[in-house]
């Protein structure tokens, strides 16, 4: 009898843990099913590797006390195979939406992007990659916008003549004659666009050419090892012309000959002493949590992966949803000064003209 009666007691709690476990699934599998998975593809090795760091630490941050929403990083290494492999992985975690850094991973990957049909965040230099193509979104600064910005201030500044020292590539062959219509417009004269490869070993020669035409002005459209191989050999070179580029004078400060002091470049409205609380948090926090100094891109990724976040907390994650949430908002104030996602067209972004000095930077020209 009191064998029976512990089976019926050792029978009873069986049946309670069975029936504990099973809800315990339950509500595990409930939660999962909340969880949405956002797919991240970012060049975290290869020639493009620094901005990975930097762009992987501001997701991070934004992914920051959300319980909803998880970011699944893989690495693309900034080529068209990797990205595809990275992407083919990612979909099988049943992703949601996507962010995607790179104008070369992008032009191999938009089909399979668009045939996913869930929402992608470009941080791309070239939107014209993705026009017309559903629930593809431009969310960074336009390269074409830094060409033209380059080119009004260089010709109003009264420079008379440029050469164009550009990495080989179909994105930066289109900058070329968006920046010297707008030059020339101004009085300007472009002397010629020499194109390095990259990789290329004997750079010397690129640049000993470029100097050779005596002009008052060179720019230098390019990223990675080469871009600062170029702008460190115009310095050994002393070329005592301006030199002028863009936003990656700041991401390779660290790689460039006293930290590129005395160049011009085009840049955001990002820097340590803005004026907008929310910038200055933005860098002090990568900088003391995930000990890396932001640049342009890892803004522009915080600013992607937080108003995605936003999207699909306040509208859900139907891609028809999350586009109307980042069109409707109209302009507001992010860590990259004042911006706002415009269907159909460029993001707009305001944009200064900058000069390293070696006390810091000083704004040349504000933009609006």
């Amino acid at each position: 009898m009191k064998n029976k009666k512990l089976l019926i007691c050792f029978g009873i709690v069986v049946i309670l843990a069975i029936v504990a476990f099973e809800i315990h699934k339950q509500k595990n599998s409930d939660n999962a099913n909340k969880v949405v998975n956002i797919g991240v593809i970012l060049p975290l090795t290869g020639p493009m590797g620094a901005y990975g760091e930097r762009l992987t630490a501001a997701i991070r941050l934004a992914e920051e006390g959300q319980d909803d929403v998880k970011f699944l990083i893989e690495d693309g290494k900034y080529t068209t195979k990797d990205s595809i492999s990275a992407f083919n992985k990612l979909k099988s975690d049943n992703v949601d939406a996507w962010i995607v850094f790179g104008d070369l991973p992008l032009l191999g990957m938009k089909t399979l992007l668009a045939e996913s049909q869930n929402p992608v965040l470009c941080l791309i230099g070239a939107p014209d990659l993705i026009k017309d193509i559903p629930h593809l979104i431009h969310y960074s600064g336009a390269s074409s916008a830094h060409a033209r910005e380059l080119g009004d201030y260089a010709g109003k500044a009264g420079i008379k003549s440029t050469v164009v020292i550009y990495q080989d590539e179909e994105l930066n062959q289109s900058l070329i004659p968006v920046y010297q219509a707008v030059f020339e417009k101004n009085g300007g004269q472009m002397l010629a666009a020499i194109p390095f490869m990259s990789g290329q070993q004997d750079l010397r020669a690129v640049v000993v050419k470029a100097m050779s035409l005596k002009s008052e002005s060179i720019l230098v459209f390019g990223y990675g090892k080469d871009y600062v191989n170029i702008m460190n050999e115009l310095v050994q070179q002393k070329y005592n012309g301006i030199i002028l580029s863009d936003s990656n004078t700041v991401v390779e400060r660290k790689n460039l000959i006293s930290g590129g002091e005395g160049f011009v470049y085009v840049d955001f409205d990002f820097n340590p002493n803005s004026e907008y609380a929310g910038t200055r948090k933005f860098i002090s926090d990568m900088q003391s949590k995930y000990k890396v100094t932001p640049c342009v891109f890892s803004a522009f990724a915080y600013e992607a992966a937080k108003n995605l976040i936003e999207a699909i907390q306040t509208n859900g994650k139907k891609s028809e949803e999350i586009e109307k949430y980042l069109y409707g908002k109209g302009e507001f104030q992010s860590v990259i000064g004042k911006i706002q996602c415009v269907e159909n067209d460029e993001l707009k972004v305001t944009l200064n003209m900058k000069k390293v000095t070696k006390d810091g930077d000083i704004i040349l020209r504000k933009g609006n």
